[in-house]
């Protein structure tokens, strides 16, 4: 089984490493959000991911001035992100794969991972499925189912 899923991933145009590492050179380098990554580079995340995405955003819109979703950066877990972000090492978890993400902040590499991504292969790419936050133990879609059953309990 292993060896099968290495094999899947080193017939992609990347390791699941080096797209995640991509991403957040790229996420830094910009100063970007979670809007502009919905904006332009929807592509890398899944379709069930960008739907909640946005479903939140526009949830959000409908109540300026009141925290009724995320009030988080989800991709670095941090409402004070780090100057820079290195990814770890990747593990095979059934179809996808986990790629764990260090924030260095000052200078430092945290010792433990800020957020753990979960990433399943896309043509010949990958694409984000999920975000795990290990300080929390919890992740991205079920903090976001959370604020939806929220929202429907609200008058």
């Amino acid at each position: 089984m292993i060896v099968a899923q290495l094999l899947v991933a080193l017939t992609l145009q990347t390791t699941p490493q080096t797209f995640v590492q991509s991403f957040y050179d790229w996420y830094t380098r910009k100063g970007s959000n979670m809007d502009s990554v919905v904006a332009h580079r929807s592509s890398v995340l899944s379709p069930p991911l960008l739907a909640v995405l946005r479903k939140d955003r526009v949830e959000q819109a409908k109540n300026p001035g009141e925290i009724t979703g995320l009030d988080f950066d989800p991709f670095v877990n941090s409402q004070d992100p780090c100057e820079h972000y290195v990814a770890g090492t990747p593990v095979a978890s059934g179809q996808h794969y986990r790629v764990p993400v260090f924030g260095v902040c000052e200078g430092k590499k945290s010792t433990t991972p800020d957020v753990i991504v979960e990433l399943e292969p896309k043509g010949d790419g990958w694409s984000f499925v999920n975000f795990w936050y290990p300080e929390i133990k919890t992740d991205l879609l079920t903090v976001l189912a959370q604020y939806a059953a929220d929202r429907k309990k609200k008058p």
